[in-house]
């Protein structure tokens, strides 16, 4: 397997950690750095900075561990770490903020711990009790996990929100916090319509299951495998903390006795191909977001809802916002599902820690710091691979009414020596119809450290993509003649045929500077034979969705030119001026997905004309 098992917990289980330099609106530029209006109040409260509304009034605190007992009986094991002064717990009765984590509320690396935790000790410093509890079938709780967000998972969390809210340390308000799987249970949590859960801050997770996963109708196959085996290893081999008053193990051990059968997505989710279809103990319709969002709507939630550019489920973030009608706000930052280096993690941590701070003030404290007065989105934009960016307020996100288009143009690109079939990438759509042909190479790839790689801990560090461009069709802009902010959902219009009856189509956005290095920026993807579009249940934001149900599939006939049209995954990415802008076209991303359906596939895709394969971006003024 690609992955070493012991970085699926880890970026699975990553809670932020806190920030150790202060950031302003630019990468680098600290508080110190920035003028402050009001300095002599020492009240300040914005994006990403925070001060004189809220104090740590405690200097640590005291964590225990026990069993919440549900409803029918399972019980569920919890860390509860209470504020404290000199090593005595306060008798203070305060706001509650949890975690519902599908892996170990403890292990190795300390994610979920807060004696690792930076951001949980601030909270912590300031008033709140945090607790992190183990779905059932996880960890050291007792019961079968039966499946990702079951209904006897999420009704779990209706328990536990109650039992947390009439502890004595509680005051009866009640937040939660998470990425990953942690950041779906808080949507599933809210869809319990629990009156005491006032305010969620999901991070980076995923929507609709399907499109999530099978994007597009194909599988994200390494992703599948390495959650599963990771997940597997944790319930049924690695041992659990026990809770307190477990003191010989006894108890943690009947528990894993208990996951010995408990729900394995390998196989289900690679024999599930449409989104009609069903597997044992699986449908792609029950257990997520998109299918209790009316439940979310209807509880009223506060949501701040952080997503990244670079994670698995960027779109998904912006499928929760505009699904939600209640009280909320969106950021989107420059890293992946987790930080990728420590400039990274420092920004991450500083930016969102700051945030969830000021949210949980607002409404599980009451405290008027203005959060809501703000606009409501926040976005990084992002110049040359995440090296630099800088966070801009937005009113709405992603921009729309000013695109771009670039066709498609087999007239051969000049500028990519290195590359033995480079076509233009032009403004102007070809005035008479051609075609650029491409043989499906079986070894092209976007890499081992991927967004997708990112799930599971990898850094989404992505390599110079000249390379794998060789393997693939690529067209390529002139050098801009100044610089360009994509800000949004590039889209994507092809026309081709093929030499078999179905394929798989990757268009990958990237960025050449004038060196020649090819950038990764963002990617999308469409198997043929889905192609077919319709209405879908929710907002999709203009982006086209394919119900890929089993009836919908449309194979091809030889010499047949199909339209598809199919997103990539949202940006706010800077192209500077001199760099130039290209796609890559494939035919397979043989380290992260599925291989195709016919390896051998021919593709002929058409330009120009009737036929002007394009790609749509919508672009920021400037």
């Amino acid at each position: 397997m690609k992955h070493n098992l012991h970085k699926l917990w880890l970026a699975c289980l990553v809670v932020t950690t806190l920030f150790v330099t202060a950031c302003g609106q630019e990468s680098g530029q600290t508080v110190a750095d920035k003028p402050l209006q009001s300095r002599d109040e020492q009240k300040i409260s914005e994006f990403g900075r925070y001060e004189g509304y809220s104090q740590e009034r405690f200097d640590g605190w005291v964590t225990t561990s026990t069993y919440i007992t549900t409803r029918d009986g399972t019980r569920l094991a919890a860390d509860i770490s209470r504020p404290a002064n000199n090593g005595v717990v306060t008798e203070e009765a305060l706001p509650v903020l949890w975690s519902y984590s599908r892996y170990h509320r403890q292990w190795e690396a300390g994610v979920l711990n807060i004696t690792s935790n930076p951001i949980l000790q601030r909270l912590a410093k300031h008033g709140y009790v945090i607790v992190c509890v183990n779905v059932r079938g996880g960890g050291a709780s007792f019961g079968r996990y039966e499946g990702l967000f079951s209904a006897p998972e999420t009704r779990d969390a209706y328990d536990v929100i109650d039992w947390l809210s009439k502890q004595d340390f509680s005051d009866g308000n009640v937040g939660m916090y998470g990425v990953s799987y942690m950041g779906i249970t808080q949507y599933m949590a809210a869809s319990t319509k629990h009156p005491a859960l006032k305010a969620i801050t999901p991070e980076n997770g995923y929507f609709n299951f399907y499109d999530a996963i099978r994007h597009g109708g194909i599988l994200h196959a390494d992703q599948v495998k390495t959650w599963g085996e990771g997940t597997q290893y944790l319930d049924k081999v690695r041992k659990p903390t026990p809770v307190d008053a477990d003191t010989d193990g006894f108890l943690a051990a009947a528990a894993v006795t208990e996951h010995e059968t408990n729900f394995d997505p390998i196989s289900p989710l690679g024999a599930a191909k449409f989104r009609d279809s069903t597997a044992p103990e699986f449908d792609w319709f029950k257990d997520m977001p998109s299918s209790v969002n009316k439940a979310v709507n209807e509880a009223g939630v506060a949501i701040y809802h952080l997503g990244a550019w670079h994670d698995p489920y960027t779109t998904d973030t912006l499928l929760h916002y505009y699904n939600y009608r209640g009280p909320q706000k969106m950021a989107f930052g420059p890293w992946a599902h987790e930080a990728n280096n420590d400039v990274e993690a420092a920004e991450r941590d500083k930016v969102y820690g700051t945030e969830m701070l000021r949210w949980f003030d607002y409404w599980l404290k009451g405290i008027n710091n203005g959060v809501m007065d703000e606009p409501n989105i926040n976005v990084a934009e992002v110049d040359t691979m995440r090296e630099s960016w800088k966070w801009i307020p937005m009113p709405n996100f992603p921009l729309d009414d000013n695109r771009v288009s670039y066709f498609f143009n087999p007239t051969t690109s000049q500028g990519s020596p290195k590359l033995p079939a480079d076509y233009v990438l032009s403004v102007k759509a070809p005035e008479k119809s051609a075609a650029a042909e491409y043989q499906v190479n079986l070894d092209t790839t976007t890499g081992t450290a991927t967004r997708w790689d990112s799930n599971f801990g990898e850094p989404a560090l992505y390599p110079d993509m000249t390379e794998n461009d060789a393997r693939s069709l690529t067209f390529t802009t002139p050098p801009m003649d100044k610089d360009m902010v994509i800000a949004g959902i590039p889209l994507v219009k092809m026309y081709l045929s093929a030499s078999t009856p179905d394929a798989d189509v990757y268009a990958v956005l990237e960025e050449v500077d004038s060196s020649g290095r090819s950038n990764y920026i963002t990617e999308g993807h469409l198997r043929v034979s889905l192609r077919k579009e319709g209405d879908a249940p929710w907002n999709m934001l203009g982006i086209p969705w394919h119900r890929a149900y089993q009836e919908d599939q449309q194979m091809l006939t030889s010499g047949e030119v199909v339209e598809i049209n199919f997103d990539i995954m949202p940006v706010v990415y800077r192209i500077n001026k001199g760099n130039r802008l290209r796609v890559a076209i494939m035919g397979g991303d043989k380290d992260n997905m599925e291989a195709p359906p016919f390896p051998d596939a021919l593709l002929s895709v058409k330009t120009g004309g009737e036929h002007a394969s394009q790609i749509s971006l919508p672009v920021m003024s400037l």
